[in-house]
């Protein structure tokens, strides 16, 4: 009988539980809109400065963080995550693929998108990330060559948080609104 009851309790509640869904859609896809438009106005028009950072106080507020900002931007302004990748190069310094021969023999690195290349770059420059963590290389069974087995880096040093804070500053300013982040 109480299971009875509580589909019967759920019916009465479905249209108000669905009206408040519907309210909470719209103003996603109102929200979804405006950065968007804020996105496509700032980097195919020329705006001047004072419109572009009354833009950025209106929509973005300022307690967000640059990686916050490029999370937002990320699904319509860098979806295969090359800008975040291009940008971790300019940091770091280009990408050795000579360093992952095995990786790079079979073919890995031609269908990875920015975002797994990044985890290579990171893990090739793990020194410079404050991580010193030793026996990276394993030798592939049947071939003379070593692949790359532990693409782990420590994020908890603070080599890698400033590395971060400086990578996601430094997407933004590729990406045109370096300006957003106060």
């Amino acid at each position: 009988m109480n299971k009875i009851q509580e589909w019967f309790r759920g019916a009465k509640e479905y249209p108000k539980l669905k009206k408040n869904y519907e309210i909470m859609r719209k103003d996603y896809e109102k929200t979804k809109t405006e950065r968007q438009v804020l996105y496509h106005s700032l980097t195919q028009t020329e705006r001047s400065a004072s419109m572009y950072h009354a833009l950025c106080r209106k929509f973005i507020p300022s307690d967000v963080t640059a990686e916050q900002i490029y999370f937002a931007l990320a699904p319509t302004c860098d979806e295969d995550g090359f800008e975040l990748f291009r940008a971790a190069e300019q940091i770091l310094g280009k990408f050795d693929y000579s360093h992952f021969y095995y990786e790079d023999s079979r073919g890995y690195f031609e269908a990875m998108d920015g975002y797994g290349m990044l985890r290579y770059l990171e893990a090739d420059h793990a020194v410079t990330l404050g991580d010193n963590t030793k026996n990276r290389w394993e030798v592939v069974p049947g071939t003379t060559c070593e692949k790359w087995v532990n693409l782990t880096v420590n994020h908890d040093t603070e080599e890698y948080q400033e590395y971060l804070n400086k990578l996601y500053q430094t997407v933004l300013t590729n990406m045109g609104v370096a300006d957003a982040v106060r």
